[in-house]
């Protein structure tokens, strides 16, 4: 890595941090008068927070950084032919956002040809900022963070994306018997940043339709924590070779988790 690119995720990292922050304040600011502009599905919306979240950070970036490409779940993709991209969830939980529930964030990542090089995700209930750079660790209100040293995968604590039908239950009740505990929680950014900190052991979902921005800031968090992120067949996820599966862990129980997934499908 060049003094030019460790310059630039610097840099980058430091932005997404100020975007995030602001987007989430917004967001705390406003849970009392939002409207709902559309529906995507039954309850999959957008709001005029989402929009206007969206806005602010994508106008702090291009400030910065006009010539990159933009990737946002509420505009979509804005190409410009740079090998940077930043991508965008200004809202990730807006379910849980308009019922009040507290378990939702603002985040962005900046990926340089689909690897993720800087990341920031802030959680405004809890004030908590986490952030990462690539080869820069990460962190929580910028103190460092690491992944627990849990190795047993009996003894661990997890996420999962839970089924929306029964027949996919049914197939991921035996990975239930593997682990201490499985929690159903569906914001992977969030996940990944509790299991970057230490306070759970993975996350995963293998039934669940996601997008790259549903997941993408979160990644290089916990890797940067030093746990690992992986698709079914065991390869570090990228924007290339994203799907919908994701496993991500503290990387010791990773193998035992990863096997464990496998068999659903075997």
């Amino acid at each position: 890595m060049t003094d030019r690119d460790k310059s630039l995720i610097e840099s980058a990292r430091k932005l997404a941090e100020t975007a995030v922050t602001a987007a989430g304040k917004y967001l705390v600011s406003h849970k009392q008068s939002f409207t709902i502009k559309a529906y995507k599905d039954l309850q999959d919306i957008v709001t005029t927070v989402d929009e206007e979240a969206e806005t602010m950070i994508i106008g702090a970036i291009g400030k910065t950084y006009p010539d990159h490409n933009i990737f946002s779940e509420e505009i979509g993709q804005i190409d410009k032919g740079s090998p940077y991209t930043w991508v965008i969830d200004p809202l990730d939980g807006t379910k849980e956002y308009i019922r009040d529930i507290p378990l939702y964030c603002s985040a962005v990542m900046l990926e340089k040809n689909g690897e993720p090089i800087a990341s920031a995700i802030y959680d405004p209930e809890l004030d908590e900022l986490y952030s990462a750079g690539a080869g820069q660790g990460a962190t929580l209100n910028h103190l460092p963070i690491h992944v627990s040293s849990q190795a047993d995968l009996k003894q661990s604590m997890l996420f999962t994306y839970l089924p929306r039908n029964t027949a996919d239950a049914v197939k991921l009740a035996p990975i239930f018997d593997l682990a201490y505990r499985i929690r159903g929680h569906a914001n992977h950014n969030l996940s990944y940043c509790w299991v970057a900190k230490g306070g759970y052991e993975g996350h995963f979902s293998l039934f669940a339709p996601q997008h790259w921005w549903d997941i993408a800031p979160g990644i290089l968090i916990l890797r940067e924590a030093g746990g690992r992120v992986t698709n079914l067949k065991g390869e570090n996820i990228s924007h290339q070779n994203f799907t919908s599966d994701a496993i991500g862990t503290n990387g010791k129980i990773h193998s035992q988790l990863l096997a464990a997934s496998q068999k659903i499908f075997s």
